[in-house]
């Protein structure tokens, strides 16, 4: 008697199914991943403008100007990323401007401190063929100062910077406030200062009367100068 072979498989219907289900996961998906590299790339370009900015603020230290000197600045140890120009447009001893582009981006990013001359935005033709602004990435120093305390620490508490000066055994120095971390750490990455400096003080608001958290860096020395130079 014969054995009865019990073969089942895959019909051409379920075939297709699988496909389009491929498909449309894959239309979804790639976009996002297409996405993702791309906000990878557009972060190497910001951390090398941070990057660039302690180079600077070093040779400012050491030479009282800042430079466009890309070979002086590698011999410092600056080394942009992979794909990645940088441009130093303008520096003197008031201040200094740079731009940054990726080789895959067409995304431009810039930076100016000081009394440098903003970097304006261009208009240029796109892969698509299409005129369109491209994105600018802005990391001016932008804290302030105030006559009365209870407006700067308002401002510092709303999330903005605060430098506020005063002195202590005859030293002066400045607290540089805010409850926006990660605006203190950008403001202390192109100062110089290290992270673990960073000091966390919670504070009333003085509108709301709420505890808010804050953070603040005790700037003194050269510190406190390139601070008031940037205020």
């Amino acid at each position: 008697m014969g054995v009865r072979l019990n073969r089942k498989g895959f019909t051409l219907i379920e075939l297709f199914v699988v496909v389009v289900v491929i498909g449309l996961l894959a239309s979804i998906m790639l976009p996002q991943a297409q996405g993702f590299r791309y906000r990878a790339m557009e972060s190497s370009m910001k951390s090398d403008l941070r990057t660039l900015a302690m180079h600077e603020e070093a040779h400012y230290y050491d030479w009282t100007t800042y430079t466009d000197d890309l070979v002086v600045l590698a011999n410092s140890g600056f080394n942009p990323s992979p794909d990645v120009t940088v441009t130093v447009n303008e520096a003197t001893f008031l201040g200094w401007s740079a731009t940054i582009q990726h080789a895959q981006l067409l995304v431009e990013c810039y930076m100016f401190v000081g009394n440098a001359a903003p970097v304006r935005g261009k208009r240029r033709t796109c892969r698509d063929g299409r005129q369109r602004g491209c994105r600018f990435l802005q990391l001016r120093i932008q804290w302030r100062e105030f006559k009365r305390r209870r407006e700067g620490m308002k401002h510092a508490l709303d999330g903005g910077l605060w430098l506020h000066r005063f002195t202590l055994r005859g030293e002066a120095m400045a607290h540089l406030v805010s409850s926006d971390r990660s605006l203190l750490l950008d403001a202390g990455r192109l100062l110089g200062m290290g992270e673990r400096w960073l000091q966390y003080k919670p504070l009333r608001h003085p509108a709301t009367g709420a505890r808010v958290e804050a953070w603040h860096w005790d700037l003194r020395g050269p510190y406190l100068e390139r601070g008031l130079r940037f205020a």
